[in-house]
């Protein structure tokens, strides 16, 4: 990858207290991540794009690659019924050049807590989650910087809420996002979300999922949808540790701020790695 301008220079800049703070949960999410393996009360959902895993998919025509790195660790537990996480994970959009390049287009920053809770009586889970995610072209983009660019902004702050119900080897949840600050107010405030799995247990480390999550995301009022379906092996290692082999399909609105008009449709295999 290249700069963008050969005159600007890197600066020093002193720590400020968002960045100690931001280092000093990173340090006790790595602490105390160990101490909370175990049963999830609300697993991440497999087919949502937006959870902290590392995942990289690649469709055979090389024009939508993906590399998501992150994780969602733990920092406080009590027993499978309630659970504390810290979300810290980027979406990059690349694509594939000579020589085994992959110029990064555009990535996506999303950091923030959750909360989930599951019931001891009844087959039911919620997840709150409270984010900050923003958005920026990085260098290997097509769109025309020059040095009087007037860079479009993605910033926003928001509440997800999503509540799931198991049943056998289904499982169903719901829900939405509502946003209470945007940079950009030609996004809709409010985007409802379903989602639905299906889980085969093949061994006591293997398992097959199928997955399907769908979202209506409004850009200048117009509501368009969110398709995303993963289909695969997943396992699981004695450590807790999840790795997984998928096929992926995705179809609607880009997933990434920087391409608010843009609609994706591929096909796309890929490996993701990701903790409980």
């Amino acid at each position: 990858m290249h700069h963008l301008h050969s005159g600007i220079q890197a600066r020093h800049l002193p720590l400020s207290p968002v960045r100690i703070i931001v280092a000093r949960v990173l340090v006790l999410c790595l602490i105390t991540a160990p101490l909370y393996a175990g049963t999830d009360p609300f697993p991440q959902p497999i087919a949502n794009p937006f959870e902290g895993r590392i995942q990289v998919f690649a469709s055979p025509d090389a024009r939508a690659m993906r590399f998501d790195i992150g994780a969602s660790p733990a920092m406080a537990s009590r027993d499978s019924t309630l659970r504390i996480r810290a979300d810290f994970f980027t979406l990059s959009r690349m694509r594939s050049a000579e020589a085994m390049k992959f110029p990064v287009e555009t990535v996506d920053y999303w950091f923030g807590l959750s909360a989930s809770w599951a019931s001891t009586d009844v087959p039911l889970a919620l997840r709150l989650r409270l984010a900050h995610v923003s958005a920026h072209f990085v260098d290997g983009t097509r769109w025309p910087f020059t040095s009087d660019s007037t860079v479009p902004v993605y910033s926003r702050e928001f509440a997800e809420l999503l509540v799931s119900s198991n049943h056998g080897p289904v499982r169903v949840y719901g829900g939405g996002t509502i946003i209470w600050s945007n940079h950009n107010p030609d996004f809709s405030r409010m985007i409802p979300q379903v989602g639905v799995e299906l889980t085969h247990t093949l061994s006591s480390s293997t398992t097959l999922v199928a997955a399907y999550d769908g979202k209506l995301v409004g850009y200048r009022s117009v509501m368009l949808p969110q398709h995303s379906a993963q289909v695969g092996l997943v396992y699981r290692h004695h450590t807790n540790i999840e790795g997984g082999l998928m096929i992926y399909r995705y179809d609607g609105r880009s997933i990434h701020g920087m391409f608010p008009t843009q609609q994706d449709h591929y096909w796309a295999v890929g490996v993701r790695l990701g903790m409980p």
